[in-house]
């Protein structure tokens, strides 16, 4: 058996944050989307962690990291017993988190775990960073990094660049620096930017398009990506699918729990399954009808990568014939939905 060097995950669909790019922000409201309103608030259970750990396909596991489409793992009820858990296996733990939640003895106790490393979602000064991070208190965030980077803590701060923050970069690393962040990354994300790839052919010229972002917040404030910084599509290289879940050894577990091949797929099924989005159905009704989509609380890990892998051929034949818009556009070209570092 092909052993998982690591897992990316979701553990929890629960956030204290109401981003307005997120996909959690829906016709429901502000951090409440269809998915949410039709699904209900799901955590990953701990005996799931434990199926995972006491695995024989989880021997070399090497990295556990803590992502997702629509919550944020601190929200997790148990995040700290799963934390202790996966660090019990010297596997090395990443979370992102915008940090306004819980206080500051818990997060002191998170920061005493030395394999674990913390990005912070941070977009901006006390007078900018809820204008993105609605819901978010900068003054309670501040507390926590301190508290985590006090106690021993690594953490990185994240900063995405919009119109209305972005003459505070300079000044936000100044005091990412003075309160010991080991890292400043400041960035223009792409998310919310949507560039679709005709039939999966390149486009006949090149193209530029600057990327805005036109959704508004209880703030009334437009969210906008700086005017003069453009996203440039100068020649799009299309090739098959590279998915990680089959090349680099990797899985994605979901909060409801599944395995699904990443996170993208995850935020494709889950719409589909609540009957929100109805594109490349036949692919998606393999991997909630046919043996790809596994609940976790009733299967072995083990049973569960045996099994899915078996249907790998299955999945490679939507990859290779391009038909799977999510998967062609994140994984099969160059544009891929990459970061643009901001400079």
């Amino acid at each position: 058996m092909e052993q998982l060097l690591r897992i990316d995950s979701e553990i929890t669909n629960r956030c204290n944050a109401a981003c307005p790019l997120c996909a959690r922000t829906g016709t429901f409201g502000a951090g409440v989307s269809e998915v949410l309103f039709k699904g209900g608030y799901k955590d990953l259970p701990l005996d799931v962690v434990d199926n995972i750990l006491n695995s024989d396909s989880a021997l070399h596991l090497k990295k556990w990291s803590y992502c997702g489409n629509y919550g944020d793992p601190f929200m997790h009820p148990k995040v700290y017993d799963i934390a202790d858990k996966v660090a019990s296996k010297d596997i090395k733990q990443i979370f992102d988190t915008n940090g306004g939640m819980r206080d500051k003895v818990f997060w002191s106790e998170m920061g005493k775990f030395k394999s674990l490393e913390i990005n912070f979602a941070i977009d901006g000064l006390s007078d900018t960073n809820e204008i993105y991070r609605v819901k978010t208190n900068f003054n309670k965030i501040m507390e926590n990094t301190e508290a985590f980077i006090k106690a021993g803590g690594k953490a990185n701060w994240v900063f995405i660049v919009f119109s209305h923050n972005e003459h505070q970069v300079e000044e936000a690393k100044k005091l990412s620096k003075d309160l010991g962040f080991r890292n400043f990354e400041y960035k223009i994300s792409t998310r919310g930017f949507n560039f679709n790839v005709d039939g999966g052919k390149p486009p006949e010229k090149p193209r530029t398009k600057e990327i805005k972002v036109h959704k508004k917040i209880q703030t009334s404030n437009e969210i906008t990506i700086p005017k003069e910084k453009k996203f440039r599509l100068n020649e799009i290289i299309h090739k098959e699918v590279n998915c990680k879940a089959i090349y680099q050894n990797q899985f994605f577990v979901t909060p409801d729990p599944w395995i699904l091949p990443c996170c993208y797929v995850h935020a494709e099924v889950a719409k589909r399954t609540h009957g929100v989005y109805k594109k490349d159905s036949e692919f998606f009704d393999f991997m909630i009808n046919n043996n790809v989509k596994y609940d976790m609380t009733k299967n072995s890990f083990d049973d569960i990568v045996t099994s899915y892998r078996d249907n790998l051929d299955v999945l490679r034949s939507h990859w290779k014939s391009r038909r799977v818009t999510i998967c062609n556009k994140i994984c099969g070209s160059n544009r891929a939905n990459k970061t643009i570092r901001y400079n």
